[in-house]
């Protein structure tokens, strides 16, 4: 089967998940094209794949047909984007076209109709979609080890950026009662100057393609996000239970459907309860042993690529005993 895939970028989580599922699912060609930028640790990932090609950038109405021409099935992977509410608004050729979904509100409901399959990547959505989680391959992180380390160490992966993380991220790890307490920041930092300056307790590390020897170096996974973020899957979550290392995260919608609260992590309701159980856990190293123990199997179940791959190909085989049709441009008008 011939699957094409559609992103208005790629990179970070659903960058991770795509290429994951094109270089462990070899039963498929590929094609993907991002409408933007491909990031260059994505490229060089793709051009080890046998089963893939991809480009990027604006096509014309030949460049269109030719991959829909050679598509069996499209997959758009969707969420608030420009390019791509952009794109559904122009004419398309004929295609077995699904939907798959990677934000957390809801949807404008002509986004929902204009594919022939809509599916979510979590239920924190709303509504009664169709929902295969969104997931990477995380066998790698399985077999981590705990690395101790002189000080105590709290980790911190993905958006570096206030529309992401927790508006107070800064002052909650500084009110962290640990003398020598370190907290390593993955990620583009994308937070104003005047907030990071003169932090000694922090050291942001910049874009860096994390591996298990990061995780392996962390007692604790501090992941605490905004409660009006809009993530789904959390896809760092899964690496760093993967790892076994403790979440310690807000009491959001999307991190409860991931983490079983005094289990597999923590979810705190406010600040002050943030800065506890970062502080607590650095007193217990035998419970945060058994908590990431807990973690690891749950996300071995959770996030598996294996089962994700299982259900798209079921989403496959049915679509194929259907023609490939055209569909209705869609206007997306700006909420009043």
């Amino acid at each position: 089967m011939k699957i094409l895939h559609i992103t208005g970028h790629l990179g970070g989580g659903i960058g991770t998940t795509v290429i994951d599922w094109m270089a462990t699912d070899k039963s498929h060609s590929y094609w993907l094209h991002s409408l933007d930028y491909i990031n260059p640790s994505a490229i060089r990932r793709m051009n080890y794949l046998d089963n893939c090609h991809h480009s990027s950038g604006e096509l014309d109405k030949n460049d269109w047909h030719h991959l829909f021409s050679w598509a069996d099935i499209v997959v758009v992977h969707w969420w608030d984007n420009k390019l791509l509410s952009a794109w559904i608004e122009k004419p398309m050729p004929a295609a077995r076209m699904v939907m798959w979904v990677h934000q957390n509100y809801n949807m404008n409901p002509a986004i929902t109709k204009y594919a022939d399959r809509f599916i979510v990547t979590s239920p924190v959505i709303g509504g009664h979609w169709d929902c295969i989680k969104s997931t990477g391959n995380f066998k790698e992180f399985l077999t981590s080890s705990h690395l101790p380390q002189k000080n105590y160490s709290v980790g911190y992966v993905g958006t570096v950026h206030l529309k992401k993380i927790h508006p107070n991220f800064i002052s909650m790890c500084e009110q962290v009662d640990v003398p020598g307490i370190k907290f390593f920041v993955y990620g583009d930092n994308l937070l104003p100057q005047s907030y990071i300056k003169d932090r000694a307790r922090f050291s942001f590390m910049g874009n860096v393609e994390i591996s298990k020897y990061h995780y392996s170096l962390m007692d604790v996974f501090g992941y605490p996000l905004r409660a009006d973020h809009y993530g789904t899957s959390e896809l760092v979550l899964g690496e760093a239970m993967s790892a076994g290392v403790v979440p310690v995260c807000m009491n959001n919608d999307a991190e409860r459907l991931i983490i079983k609260n005094g289990l597999t992590g923590f979810l705190c309701e406010d600040e002050r309860e943030y800065i506890e159980n970062i502080t607590y856990l650095s007193h217990k190293p035998s419970l945060r042993k058994w908590l990431g123990d807990n973690a690891r199997q749950s996300a071995y179940e959770l996030c598996n690529i294996d089962t994700m791959i299982g259900k798209w190909n079921y989403v496959f085989g049915n679509m194929m005993e259907n023609e490939k049709r055209k569909r209705e441009p869609v206007i997306i008008t700006e909420a009043p």
